[in-house]
Order: structure tokens, then sequence, then C-alpha cells
């Protein structure tokens, strides 16, 4: 078992829960050069500086921007 095959995971995204709203969902593929996934719409971003992800990789990333409605 290889360090990415242990990290590789389904990436079906959770689903929001029923006391949140959804304001944001981002999705993009990094690899060893790095990167920045960001929502324009919120200003949420997640920075992947370079090598942080192993050179030969290339890594599905997604996060999403909810905001409780209590």
């Amino acid at each position: 078992l290889t360090d990415y095959d242990f990290c590789n995971f389904s990436m079906e995204m959770e689903p929001t829960p029923e006391n949140h709203i959804l304001l944001d969902t981002q999705t993009g593929t990094f690899d060893s050069s790095g990167g920045i996934l960001s929502s324009e719409a919120t200003g949420v971003s997640i920075y992947f500086p370079p090598n942080a992800i192993a050179h030969g990789v290339r890594q599905q990333v997604y996060f999403k921007v909810t905001e409780s409605i209590f």
C-alpha cells in the first residue's frame, strides 16, 4: 500500500447539514507545483505550497462553505 493509495478516497461530498445553507463548493486537482483553491463568492482559499503533494501525484481536493441558519 503506497501513501497515495492510503490517501485515495471517494470525492463524494457529504450532504449539507439541515441547519446550514450552502454558500459555495469548489473542486480542484493539484500536483507538486502547488496552487490555490479559492471561492470568490466567500473569500475562502486553501493554499497548497510547492511539494506539499508528492511529485508524480495528482490529488483532487474539494471544500464546501456553509453558514449556520440558527
